[in-house]
C-alpha cells in the first residue's frame, strides 16, 4: 500500500465525535439548520427582488423533454464516478469491491451531502467499507485522491475558458459602466503591482507550510496538512493499477457535467442559441459556486450562473428562471436516486453481512 494513502484522519473525518449517539443526532441536526439556512440566505439574495408571478409564466413555456437527456447525461457521470472510484479501490490491494455498491455509495453520498455538505465522502466510504470488507482508513484515503484529481480537471477547464472566453469578459465589463465603476481597481497599475507581490509571497508561504516547516503554528498546521495530502492525491494516480482508464473517467466526468447543463439551454425560450463555450465559461462558473458551504452550492451556484450567463446577453430574468429549474431538479434526481441506494444497498448485500 502507497505511503500516499495516508491522510490525517482529523482533517477528513467530519463525523462528530461525541460518545453519547443522542449528542451525534443532535449535532447532524444542527449542522443541518445551519447549512441549509446559508442556502436559503443565499438564495433569498438572489431573488429577492425577482417577481415570482413572472418566473411562473416563463416556466410556463419551458420545454420540458429536454431535460430527460440532461439528467441522463448526468446519470452516465454518476455511474463514470463509481466506475472510476472501483478503479482505486482495487489499486489499494487485492479488493474487488462490488460496482452496485459503489455506485449506490455514491449517489447516497450526493444525497448526504444535501444536508451536511462533506459528510457524504465518510458516508460513502463507510458503506463500501461495510459491504465490500475493506479498510475503512484505506477507502476513506481514496476521498483524498479523487478531490485532487477534480480539482485539476477544473483547473483545466477554468484555463480553457480564461484563454477562449476571458477577452469577452472583459469587453462586457468595459461596455457596462455599472460593472467598469466597480471593477476599476482591476485596470490600475498600483492594484498589480501589489497582486503580484502578494502572490509570489503566498507562493514562498504554500511552499513553507506545505514542507511542514510552520508546523508548530497551529494556524499553519491543518494547511499543510490539506496541501500534503492534496499533493499526495495527486501523485497516487501514479500508483493506479489502471491509470489511463482512471484519468479518461476523470475527464469524462466534466466532460458530461457540461453536456448535462448544455442540454438544458434548449428547454428555454430565447436560450437555445447560446453557444458552447458561453455554456462552458457558465458551468465552470457555477462549479466554484458549487464550493459554498450550502446543500448542492445552493444560492452560491444560482448566482455565480446568472452573472454569467447575464455576461453573455442572457436577460436577468431568464437566467434567474434557469438556474432556479435547473438547481431544483438536480435536486430532486439526487434525493431521488439517493432514497433508492440507502433502501437498496441492505437489499442487494442481505446475503454478504
Amino acid at each position: 500500500m502507497p505511503e500516499m494513502y495516508k491522510i490525517d484522519m482529523k482533517y477528513y473525518l467530519y463525523l462528530p465525535q461525541s460518545n453519547a449517539l443522542v449528542n451525534k443526532r443532535i449535532q447532524n441536526i444542527l449542522m443541518f439548520i445551519a447549512f441549509m439556512s446559508i442556502g436559503l440566505v443565499l438564495l433569498w439574495l438572489v431573488y429577492r427582488d425577482q417577481d415570482l408571478s413572472e418566473i411562473l409564466r416563463k416556466m410556463k413555456d419551458i420545454r420540458w423533454g429536454w431535460f430527460i437527456p440532461a439528467l441522463s447525461i448526468a446519470m452516465l457521470s454518476h455511474i463514470s464516478r463509481a466506475i472510476r472510484w472501483n478503479l482505486l479501490l482495487e489499486s489499494m490491494g487485492n479488493y474487488k469491491p462490488r460496482f452496485l455498491n459503489t455506485f449506490f455509495a455514491v449517489m447516497s453520498m450526493y444525497f448526504v451531502n444535501l444536508a451536511i455538505p462533506r459528510l457524504g465522502e465518510v458516508t460513502r466510504s463507510g458503506i463500501v467499507s461495510r459491504y465490500d470488507k475493506l479498510p475503512f482508513s484505506k477507502v476513506l484515503g481514496t476521498m483524498v485522491t479523487e478531490r485532487a484529481t477534480d480539482m485539476l480537471v477544473l483547473l483545466i477547464f477554468t484555463l480553457i475558458v480564461v484563454l477562449t472566453k476571458g477577452s469577452e469578459v472583459t469587453s462586457f465589463i468595459m461596455e457596462n459602466p455599472g460593472f467598469k465603476e466597480n471593477l476599476n481597481f482591476l485596470f490600475s497599475p498600483l492594484f498589480w503591482v501589489g497582486f503580484i507581490l502578494i502572490a509570489i509571497t503566498g507562493l514562498f508561504l504554500l511552499y513553507y507550510i506545505a514542507k511542514g516547516k510552520l508546523d508548530n503554528y497551529k494556524v499553519f498546521k491543518k494547511t499543510g496538512n490539506f496541501l500534503r495530502n492534496f499533493i499526495s492525491g495527486l501523485k497516487a494516480v501514479a500508483y493506479i493499477k489502471h491509470r489511463w482508464k482512471y484519468i479518461a473517467h476523470s475527464l469524462f466526468i466534466f466532460v458530461a457535467y457540461f453536456f448535462m447543463l448544455y442540454a438544458c439551454f434548449p428547454a428555454f425560450e430565447g436560450l437555445s442559441q447560446v453557444s458552447p463555450m458561453a455554456v462552458l465559461t457558465i458551468f465552470v462558473a457555477g462549479s466554484f459556486g458549487m464550493v459554498a458551504p450550502a446543500p448542492n452550492g445552493m444560492g452560491a451556484w444560482h448566482f455565480m450562473t446568472i452573472q454569467t450567463m447575464i455576461v453573455f446577453g442572457v436577460l436577468e430574468a431568464d437566467a434567474k428562471v434557469f438556474a432556479l429549474v435547473v438547481h431544483s431538479l438536480q435536486m430532486i434526481m439526487l434525493v431521488f436516486f439517493g432514497l433508492i441506494s440507502v433502501i437498496g444497498l441492505p437489499l442487494i448485500n442481505r446475503n454478504r453481512l
